[in-house]
């Protein structure tokens, strides 16, 4: 996505699932990027962050 998470899905049902994506969004804090999972179920799972 162009706000700098990941979206993961089933490609089956993609164009059906993505349009929960906004509802979803629109519920996370924008500093923080992850992946947003639609395939069964919905949830966000944050990105880690790499140990230097």
């Amino acid at each position: 996505m162009n706000d700098g998470n990941l979206v993961s899905g089933r490609i089956n049902h993609f164009s059906d699932d993505i349009r929960i994506y906004p509802s979803i969004t629109a519920q996370l804090d924008p500093a923080k990027k992850g992946i947003v999972h639609i395939g069964v179920g919905a949830y966000f799972e944050a990105f880690k962050k790499k140990k230097e």
